[in-house]
């Protein structure tokens, strides 16, 4: 646990990962589970993959493969024809900018189809014409997306990190099943997946199996069940201070729906607190950045600052030499004390390799800000 942060150890019993595998079989016993097929690219010393792509595929029977490289994971679920697939939102996000790109440059008529397609997902009074394009849309284009999957795709599963509903309602708008989950390596990790039959890509679902969950006065995520930890690995005042008469204090943020499932605001931790005292979720405004087809990477920083910045990796098809006029149209959409109001580009992508990304692919913050420390004070110098 905590590979953004000092790694900890987390003792797991066998019991809860025995009630993660059974929770998880509840799930997706809908999708007639029989001779599965996985593809597995994150690496199982992250008790995710570790139980999403190990575990629970071996408690069930199912056929796992793995695959040569991240960057080989597309040509190799057109190989292997997986049936189930676990990955983080990175992948998805990569996928749907390399289509966004993709169609944007195809002919006038696909251009429109696609264009209707994205307005589409936002809105619900649709005209005839619009409703139309779409059907055509997924008559001549939405099996070729599928396609790129393997074509034999039940359903992905997201997990890690917080998926933007605006991606994950536009796979699931053309027949790609994303069922967005919530975990900790504390809980063996599972906590709360939505299923085939209740399914909204702004929540991480309704807890699974026994497992219970309240919102605590402060708005943290508390859990209980037989899926929590044993405690941290030689650290007793920790495993004091995480789990509170048998409730796990998540250290996430979030709230209830009207059917139960877990909404996630973001971490306590990463909760920016401005100048001015406002209190901003930076999981929005990234997730806004990072749907745009012309950002790869993104994280906003403004702790105890008078407004807030972002770090921006942009992708390999912008050409303009400003990013001014995406950023302005982002601003748009954010509230005015979230608004972006000076940025840095960098020159280099967030990496595993060059220490800034976990082994799930999440932006470790703090690495990321001690990197471009002269860069942001410069920023909040020169106002």
């Amino acid at each position: 646990s905590g590979t953004s942060g000092r790694p900890k150890g987390v003792m797991l019993s066998h019991g809860s990962i025995l009630h993660n595998c059974e929770a998880a079989y509840h799930l997706l016993v809908d999708f007639n589970i029989q001779n599965e097929r996985f593809l597995s690219f994150l690496p199982l010393s992250h008790s995710y993959e570790r139980m999403a792509g190990l575990y629970f595929p071996l408690s069930i029977g199912a056929e796992i493969f793995y695959s040569e490289s991240i960057e080989k994971v597309i040509n190799n679920l057109t190989e292997i024809k997986p049936t189930m697939m676990t990955a983080v939102p990175r992948f998805y996000e990569n996928v749907y900018r390399k289509l966004v790109s993709k169609f944007l440059k195809s002919n006038f008529l696909i251009k429109a189809l696609f264009k209707c397609k994205l307005n589409a997902l936002e809105r619900t009074n649709l005209s005839l014409q619009e409703k139309l394009k779409i059907f055509f849309f997924n008559l001549l284009i939405s099996k070729k997306i599928q396609n790129i999957f393997g074509g034999k795709l039940k359903t992905f599963v997201s997990g890690g990190a917080a998926l933007s509903p605006k991606i994950g309602n536009f796979f699931l708008s053309i027949g790609v099943c994303i069922l967005q989950g919530y975990g900790q390596t504390e809980a063996g990790p599972l906590i709360s997946c939505n299923n085939m039959r209740n399914n909204s890509t702004k929540t991480v679902g309704a807890p699974v199996k026994d497992v219970e969950v309240m919102i605590s006065s402060d708005k943290e995520i508390l859990v209980k069940g037989p899926n929590l930890m044993n405690g941290y690995w030689n650290n007793k005042y920790l495993t004091k201070k995480t789990i509170k008469n048998g409730w796990l204090h998540t250290g996430d943020l979030g709230y209830l729906d009207k059917s139960k499932r877990i909404i996630i605001n973001g971490r306590i931790k990463d909760l920016i607190i401005t100048s001015g005292g406002d209190n901003i979720s930076p999981n929005k405004i990234e997730n806004l950045l990072m749907i745009n087809p012309y950002i790869d990477q993104a994280i906003v920083y403004g702790n105890y600052k008078p407004y807030i910045i972002a770090i921006i990796v942009v992708a390999n098809n912008f050409v303009d030499n400003s990013i001014k006029n995406v950023i302005t149209k982002i601003n748009q959409e954010l509230n005015f004390n979230e608004k972006i109001r000076k940025y840095i580009i960098s020159k280099e992508p967030f990496t595993y390799q060059n220490g800034l990304l976990t082994q799930t692919l999440k932006i470790k913050r703090e690495k990321v800000f001690e990197k471009f420390e002269k860069e942001i004070k410069k920023l909040y110098l020169n106002k």
